[in-house]
This record gives C-alpha cells, sequence and structure tokens, in this order.
C-alpha cells in the first residue's frame, strides 16, 4: 500500500513538473521526491496556489504529515454556505482487511465552532465535544482526569455543563493522594474528597451554602427555608451532647454571642429544651401528649384540660388517673368577695343521717385504665350521695369494663362534705348543750 502511495504521489508531481517550468524536483534515492526551490508551490486543483501545498477537494494520507518551521499552520478551507464544514477525518484498516479503512473519529469545523466526534461511523454518530466560539465546551458523556505523577486538572474558565443522554453526564477524577481535590472555582478548593468523604471547602472547616437546600426528592423549597428534607429521609445526630442552637439577633456578632435557645441531647440521652433569654414554648393545635416508652403518660388538650394517666375529661381542669399524694397545701379560692348568694346551711344532721357510709374495694381489674387504689377503701356511692346531695356529684367521661360494661362514671366532691359536716356537728353541739341546761335544771330541782 506505501509503495503504490509513493508512485502516484510521484506521478502527480511528475506532472506538475511539465506544467512549470521553474519547478525544482530532485530526489534522494530513497524513492522520495523534493521540491528544493524555497519559493514553489504546489497545488492540486489549484492554478495559482498560495501555500506550499494547497489541495481543493478531499485528501487521504496514510501515513504522517510532517509540517516544520516556525508558526507552521495547515489549513482546511470551505465556501461559505449555510452547510458548509471543513474536517479532519481519521480512519484506519485492520490485519485481515489492510484495503478497507473505517471512520475512527472527526473534527469538524462548522460555522465558528469545533465538533468532535468519535467511533465507528463518526460522521452520522452523535457530537461527543463541542468547543464554541464563545468559549464554551459541551462534553457529551464522561470527563475523566487521571493524574500519573501530578494531579489531573480540568481548568474552565466559564461554564461547564454535563447533560447524559441516556446516562448520567459525569466528571470524574481519581487520585490515590491523602485529599483530592474534586473541584475549584476561581482557583480555589470547592469540594474535595479525602478517600472517606466529601466536603465543601478544602479541609472542612465549615461550609457555606447561599441559595436554600433540599435533601431527597425534588421538591423546591418555600421562601424563607434554607433546609427542606423529604422522600422519608431522617437527621441522625451522633455523640454525646448534641444540640441545636439558636442565636437571637446575632447576625452581626454571632461569634462572640451566647445562644438564646437550644433544643439538646446530653451524655446519659436525656432530651430537653432551653431558654435562655425568656420562656419556652410548647404549642400543638389540638392539644400536646407527653409519652414515656411510648406511651402517653399525661395529655393537655386544646381547651386546657389535663390528663394524667389518662385523656382530660373535659370537666376537670385536672384528672389523674391514679392515686395523688400532696406534700403540700391544696386551696380552694374562698375570700367572700369571690362569691354570691351566701345563706346559711339548714338541716345538715338530717341529711347527714341520710348518708350511707360503707366500705369498699374497685373493680380495678376490670377497668384498668382507670388505676384505682388497691385494697379496702371507706366513703360513700355516689348513687347515694346523689340523692341527698346532687350538686356533690358529677358525671364523668364514658368508661368501659374489660366485660365490655359502658357508663358515665360519677364522682363526689368530698372536700364540700366538710362544711356539711362541720353544720352537723353545730346542730348536734347546740343540742347537747341544751340538754346539758335541762339535765342541769333537772338536778337543781330534785335537790
Amino acid at each position: 500500500m506505501k509503495t503504490s502511495t509513493y508512485l502516484l504521489t510521484i506521478c502527480i508531481l511528475l506532472l506538475l513538473f511539465t506544467l512549470s517550468a521553474e519547478a525544482q524536483w530532485t530526489t534522494n534515492g530513497n524513492g522520495d521526491v523534493i521540491l528544493s526551490q524555497t519559493g514553489d508551490k504546489v497545488g492540486i486543483g489549484f492554478t495559482n496556489p498560495t501555500y506550499k501545498l494547497e489541495v481543493l477537494g478531499e485528501g487521504r494520507f496514510t501515513s504522517g504529515i510532517d509540517i516544520t518551521n516556525t508558526n507552521a499552520t495547515l489549513d482546511f478551507r470551505r465556501f461559505h454556505t449555510s452547510t458548509s464544514q471543513s474536517s479532519i477525518r481519521f480512519m484506519r484498516n485492520t490485519a485481515s482487511a489492510p484495503s478497507t479503512y473505517t471512520e475512527q473519529g472527526f473534527i469538524t469545523a462548522f460555522h465558528n465552532d469545533l465538533l468532535f466526534k468519535a467511533g465507528i461511523n463518526a460522521t452520522s454518530g452523535s457530537d461527543v465535544m463541542t468547543l464554541e466560539d464563545d468559549g464554551d465546551l459541551n462534553v457529551n458523556g464522561r470527563v475523566t482526569c487521571d493524574g500519573a505523577t501530578s494531579d489531573g486538572n480540568v481548568n474552565v474558565i466559564g461554564q461547564v455543563t454535563c447533560d447524559g443522554l441516556t446516562s448520567d453526564g459525569v466528571i470524574n477524577r481519581t487520585y490515590s493522594g491523602a485529599f483530592s481535590q474534586v473541584l475549584q472555582a476561581n482557583g480555589e478548593e470547592a469540594l474535595f474528597f479525602n478517600g472517606d468523604y466529601f466536603s465543601w471547602g478544602f479541609d472542612a472547616n465549615w461550609n457555606r451554602w447561599a441559595r436554600p437546600i433540599t435533601i431527597g426528592n425534588t421538591l423546591e423549597p418555600k421562601t424563607n427555608d434554607a433546609l427542606v428534607i423529604n422522600d422519608a429521609r431522617e437527621i441522625a445526630m451522633v455523640g454525646n451532647n448534641s444540640y441545636i442552637d439558636w442565636y437571637t439577633g446575632a447576625n452581626s456578632n454571632y461569634a462572640s454571642s451566647s445562644r438564646s435557645a437550644f433544643v439538646g441531647s446530653n451524655q446519659v440521652g436525656a432530651i430537653f429544651f432551653e431558654s435562655n433569654l425568656s420562656s419556652a414554648n410548647i404549642d400543638g393545635e389540638t392539644g400536646i401528649n407527653f409519652l414515656c416508652s411510648d406511651i402517653t403518660r399525661m395529655q393537655l388538650d386544646d381547651l386546657g384540660y389535663v390528663g394524667i394517666g389518662g385523656a382530660p375529661d373535659g370537666v376537670n381542669r385536672l384528672k389523674v388517673f391514679g392515686d395523688v399524694c400532696i406534700t403540700g397545701e391544696m386551696l380552694a379560692a374562698s375570700d367572700a368577695r369571690f362569691k354570691k348568694n351566701i345563706s346559711q346551711l339548714e338541716n345538715a344532721t338530717e341529711k347527714i343521717m341520710q348518708l350511707n357510709p360503707v366500705d369498699y374495694e374497685y373493680r380495678s381489674e376490670e377497668f384498668e385504665e382507670l388505676d384505682f387504689a388497691k385494697g379496702k377503701r371507706h366513703g360513700f356511692i355516689a348513687q347515694e350521695i346523689q340523692t341527698v346531695f346532687p350538686e356533690l356529684v358529677q358525671d364523668g367521661q364514658s368508661v368501659e369494663s374489660t366485660t365490655g360494661e359502658q357508663f358515665n362514671g360519677k364522682s363526689v366532691n368530698y372536700m364540700e362534705l366538710i362544711p356539711v359536716l362541720t353544720k352537723a356537728i353545730q346542730e348536734q353541739q347546740v343540742i347537747i348543750e341544751e340538754q346539758a341546761k335541762l339535765i342541769e335544771e333537772i338536778q337543781a330541782q330534785l335537790k
């Protein structure tokens, strides 16, 4: 193949020699033809060549082209039309088919851009890289920087865009050193990988994001939202004494400010809320539940009623399921200025005599959620009290026993029995004193 090429070249040069009496052609004895005169030019398809070698149409070189000179140039010219282009096409054959050449790649000048194609049948393939006249470099595929004795670098002044078609566009840098600089901006490290983790900012002293961040799917953050976490993602805080801190009004002097509030977990796993400036508020639109071991232990509803050990009943501000021990005083408002329609109790003794004090035990095993006291108790039956003192009996919330019995439980205000009992004692004391006086009079008459 090489011999036939040489013969073709010699024939062309001999033809040119016959057309130009001024051309100085010589040979070097190795089959090479030399145009020895300095000013001579060769034109193929041109009658008046401008350059040393000027070819109109396509050309094929089965070996290399060597251009030796200071500021040497290899020009490819095209006629100016909307679709015209100049290309360098790279082809190769195989040992089994030495006369058959297939395309390996193209470099094409189209308008003011350079288009790069690669692979078999590259002419009809997609551009793998485009260098535009404004300096933008568009890569369709993967950019890999592999440094051997030094770092592999891609230096870009402008914008880097990766657009994957059937797969993701990737910029990859392979490096085995202690720190792998992945991305620079204005000469400063912006993203690095140390073999274990990624960080924004070299050596990761601190990181800064100027725009809101979404972790999860493509949910766009709302106005004033700095971080959105969605798609069932979680935040894990690992280690002792982990905190989320607030610094109120500390934009200008944040570094020297003390935190105004924080939520944290200490070394024994306790969770706490603390405000160093004011009160700490917990707000639930329909109520607040306090749990221990995933069990609700206290509830506060939206009307301010509290239930300990169970739900509030909406009647009593505080309802406790179980016993209550008070080491201080239990007080009730009793100022005369708070009261109206004041009247004296009458016939307290008669009413007290209608009461039926009893001993009893609660059916605690059938009403476990009510956490009744165990063992023998002393008291009254609410239904019996209600016939005498209906104002001391209160209907509570609906309850259900383990056997399916449902009803609204009744409660007795034992505290308000105290003034009734006091009045009954006073009435009895009057009787006692009257009887004592009568006895004295009878004894005096008997003397």
